[in-house]
């Protein structure tokens, strides 16, 4: 339980916190959180063949916030079938906006492959003796590859498409409007029963930030119904909004209104950018 000797030192300057490191099928993986107080970071992690040897440069994984929280460790269950879990905490209570639940972990299901990690977030995970952890997500992903158009310039050069695209890591495509306030309008391609919808969006380490928003929902593209209100919020970086209607869209709108700095209130617009809008349920 104490170190015997100093093998080796990697990652230096990286600013990262509590290391966690596992073996799985000969390969060892170090996972780790950026140094970013109580608010969330980008998990990254590499991979070596010996502790001793060669690692590879830090990757992202997960999203952009580790799902609104900070690496912590990970977990395995399972008899019959081994399943590992990351667990990482949302330090909800220690923010200057706290959040409903305060103090939690989160845990993402975690996959390996020669070397190569990843961690998703499920709305529920479901713990069995012998099959281990089993992700069960809030419906289907309605969102993936839909068309997207913004009422605005994305000022960064990314599309509008980008919010559907998957990708929500830090390094991922955002879009940036080039004006406020401004609109994203998801066609899905069919009518859908939403019921969950997960908002990604970009944060700057030291000036995070909150954004004014509002979705609305639409069957026509004229006529749109208010789904979430989040012109009060002052969560950042991954919001899990439920929706309550049960009404069928085949239109959803995000209405960026503003964006502020969660520690002084100020406008952030300079901080903006949004990643990605992932709305889950079943087709009609």
């Amino acid at each position: 339980t104490k170190p015997v000797s100093l093998v080796n030192t990697v990652f230096v300057n990286q600013h990262r916190e509590t290391p966690v490191i596992v073996k799985r099928d000969g390969t060892y993986y170090f996972f780790s959180s950026k140094a970013s107080g109580w608010y969330p970071s980008q998990a990254m992690y590499a991979s070596s063949s010996t502790m001793d040897g060669e690692w590879t440069a830090l990757r992202e994984m997960g999203n952009n916030s580790t799902f609104d929280a900070q690496v912590n460790h990970l977990q395995s269950r399972g008899t019959a079938r081994k399943t590992y879990g990351l667990w990482s905490y949302h330090w909800g209570a220690q923010r200057k906006y706290k959040t409903e639940a305060g103090n939690f972990p989160r845990i993402s299901i975690m996959n390996f492959n020669a070397g190569y990690a990843s961690a998703d977030y499920y709305r529920y995970i479901e713990f069995y003796t012998q099959e281990g952890m089993v992700p069960v997500q809030a419906g289907r992903n309605l969102t993936h590859g839909a068309a997207v158009v913004s009422t605005t310039v994305g000022k960064n050069g990314s599309a509008p498409a980008c919010v559907t695209d998957g990708a929500d890591m830090s390094s991922s495509a955002c879009f940036q409007g080039s004006e406020y306030p401004y609109a994203l309008t998801v066609d899905l391609g069919g009518e859908a029963e939403i019921s969950e919808i997960n908002l990604s969006t970009r944060l700057t380490n030291g000036s995070e930030t909150a954004y004014k928003y509002t979705i609305e929902g639409s069957r026509n593209g004229q006529n749109y119904e208010l789904l979430v209100d989040g012109k009060d919020n002052w969560q950042i970086g991954f919001l899990i909004l439920p929706v309550s209607s049960t009404a069928a869209y085949r239109y959803l709108r995000l209405n960026v209104l503003g964006v502020v700095n969660v520690h002084n209130g100020n406008d952030a617009v300079w901080a903006e950018g949004v990643y990605e809008l992932a709305a889950f349920g079943k087709w009609k």
